[in-house]
């Protein structure tokens, strides 16, 4: 595969009787332009994008990957940018050899311009420009973007399972009865979960865990050392973790190590983080040893639990024996989401690792 091909040179793309046209800027030079364009464009959809400087920066211009590349939907007629769709820089592995990947992110259109065809347009002319330039292209479309990007074409699904598993039962027996009633059934049934729980975890107590707030350069050595054969998985080494959750703007991740009694060794770790309630797990990479994985995934409600948490999340595209682990240890299917990938490479891809680490978000 080829890392380094040249993305071709974006001249603009008239349509619609000359009413929109779509250019490639420059990721550096026109940093105030997206800015800009992200404040009257998107800003109802999400803060970063009234402020989004310093998410900018990180994302688009300090990526480990390299720089990413920017799209504009211009209206001819009013001269204004109308529209804005994004590529980041991701390193992947498929079945061991290297892979140049282009995530697509921060696609908006002006209110005033949210027909169906300006948004295709923007999302075809991006695609083509950056299937030209990386190896995969990778997309996490929500409700609203998911026909449009059916009709761009040329992209295959894969399906991300979140696994939940809860540790306090009142609020969600409380969808389906009285709030006094769901606590009082709740009870018993939070005392046997925390009793079977208790024993599961003691039969797998040579997994011990701590918490961290920083990657140190044993993670270089776990992923050096990682069997990923057959997987089509983006790195995961110090440098790609320190600069997603250590540098990411505006929240707050915490890593918790597994190890084993008597070592220091690495042996996997979730990087979470606190969302109300729920412990979110935005990055998980275990062991491949079966009971290693169980028993780290027992210890992860542990930690939970004894801080006040009432569910943990986890959201993956992993291998069935991973999936298995998490349905060992209490964890069960609760939504998918799509995502999309595309590219050159597809044919040399092996089964999918995706966790919200490979997200923009």
């Amino acid at each position: 595969m080829n890392s380094d091909r040249k993305s071709p040179v974006a001249h603009a793309t008239p349509s619609l009787g000359n009413s929109y046209t779509v250019i490639q800027g420059d990721v550096r030079r026109d940093r105030d332009r997206v800015l800009n364009t992200w404040q009257e464009c998107g800003h109802e959809f999400s803060a970063a994008f009234s402020n989004g400087g310093q998410r900018y920066d990180w994302f688009y211009l300090l990526n480990p990957a390299g720089t990413g590349d920017v799209f504009f939907l211009e209206h001819t007629q009013s001269g204004k940018t109308v529209g804005f769709v994004g590529v980041g820089a991701r390193e992947f592995r498929l079945k061991g050899s290297k892979a140049h990947a282009g995530l697509l992110i921060d696609f908006i259109v002006h209110p005033d311009h949210r027909a169906f065809f300006p948004a295709l347009l923007l999302q075809k002319f991006a695609c083509r420009v950056a299937r030209a330039k990386y190896d995969l292209l990778i997309g996490y479309p929500n409700a609203n973007a998911a026909p449009l990007m059916r009709r761009v074409g040329g992209f295959e699904d894969i399906l991300q399972v979140r696994f939940a598993r809860a540790i306090e039962f009142s609020s969600y027996l409380r969808r389906w009865m009285p709030q006094g009633l769901a606590r009082v059934v709740a009870a018993p049934i939070g005392a046997a979960d925390r009793i079977v729980h208790g024993w599961r975890r003691r039969s797998h107590s040579r997994v011990r865990t701590q918490w961290r707030d920083e990657f140190d350069e044993r993670y270089d050595k776990l992923w050096t050392e990682a069997d990923r054969a057959d997987l089509s998985v983006g790195v995961r080494d110090q440098p790609f973790l320190r600069w997603r959750f250590v540098g990411r703007q505006k929240r707050q991740y915490r890593i918790l190590e597994i190890l084993l009694e008597g070592s220091d060794r690495l042996h996997g770790y979730f990087v979470c983080e606190i969302a109300g309630a729920m412990l979110l797990v935005a990055d998980i990479w275990l062991s491949t040893n079966m009971a290693v994985r169980v028993g780290a995934l027992l210890a992860l409600v542990t930690e939970a639990r004894a801080l006040g948490f009432g569910v943990v999340s986890i959201g993956i595209v992993g291998c069935p024996m991973l999936h298995q682990a998490l349905r060992s240890a209490g964890f069960s299917k609760r939504d998918l989401q799509r995502v999309l990938v595309s590219g050159a490479a597809l044919a040399d891809c092996g089964a999918w690792y995706l966790t919200s680490a490979d997200s923009d978000v």
